[in-house]
């Protein structure tokens, strides 16, 4: 009885002891949480300075000129190239590697304030807006082309133009004979646009009504056709036939045509 009484009368000598065990298990506790927050703060650091890294290091393939290129100029696979560079100031409409072979044949715009540097990237803003070049894309429902080979003095020293209205007549005996009016030239030797480099002119082909292709066809295999050129807003109506000098062929009695010559009239 006497060791009870003892053993509880010193029992309060524990509480001091419990009192820091506690205190011991709270500061391992919050240590613990320090380090893992440590922890995950670091990594979150290595990681923006990764991504800093890779930024920095970032590159994008983008088309440039190879060449100093000037407003009107084709583009080419030859006059133009790939180059690798940062995306920061790279202006939203680039025209990126994978796009290249979409742009060759694209034209530069004409009103260019000046050439564009080599290895400076493409826009697409300095394009001319794109256009469909095939043939058939320039007719309507109701046309059809037709080709034909003019004579020099008919397409004025090269001078005629995509784009040009012209009259066309038959060269018929007495005078010419209006085949077509105001047809409009599609295309110059087998070309749709001007600004090509380009030697002596031979085919003119325009867009007619589909039905008088035949027509046009049997006109062309049996006849000259005759080339007037006219003003793009011109309204008055063609004459119907254009009177030239008379010619008279002399018949002998023998029956041998001898060459025709004009009346000077």
């Amino acid at each position: 009885m006497k060791l009870a009484a003892g053993l509880k009368g010193k029992l309060w000598l524990l509480i001091p002891l419990l009192v820091g065990v506690l205190a011991a298990l709270f500061a391992w506790f919050v240590l613990q949480n320090y380090l893992r927050q440590t922890e995950m703060d670091l990594q979150q650091q290595y990681r923006r300075e990764y991504q800093t890294l890779q930024i920095a290091n970032e590159r994008v393939a983008v088309v440039v000129p190879a060449q100093a290129l000037i407003a009107g100029e084709q583009l080419t696979a030859k006059n133009m190239r790939v180059r690798q560079v940062h995306p920061d100031g790279l202006a939203a409409d680039a025209i990126l590697a994978q796009d290249a072979e979409s742009i060759i044949g694209r034209v530069l715009r004409n009103d260019l304030a000046g050439e564009l540097a080599p290895g400076r990237p493409l826009q697409r803003i300095h394009l001319l807006p794109y256009q469909d070049h095939r043939l058939s894309s320039r007719l309507n429902e109701q046309q059809t082309a037709f080709s034909f080979r003019v004579r020099d003095e008919d397409h004025h020293g090269n001078a005629l133009q995509i784009g040009d209205r012209i009259d066309l007549y038959t060269d018929a005996v007495g005078g010419t004979k209006l085949l077509a009016s105001a047809l409009e030239v599609l295309a110059i030797d087998g070309r749709l646009q001007e600004g090509e480099q380009r030697g002596g002119m031979n085919v003119v082909t325009v867009a007619i009504p589909l039905q008088d292709a035949v027509r046009f066809q049997e006109a062309y295999a049996e006849q000259s056709l005759l080339v007037f050129l006219r003003t793009r807003q011109q309204e008055v109506t063609s004459p119907r036939r254009l009177y030239g000098i008379p010619k008279v062929e002399w018949i002998v009695p023998s029956s041998q045509t001898q060459p025709t010559t004009d009346i000077g009239w």
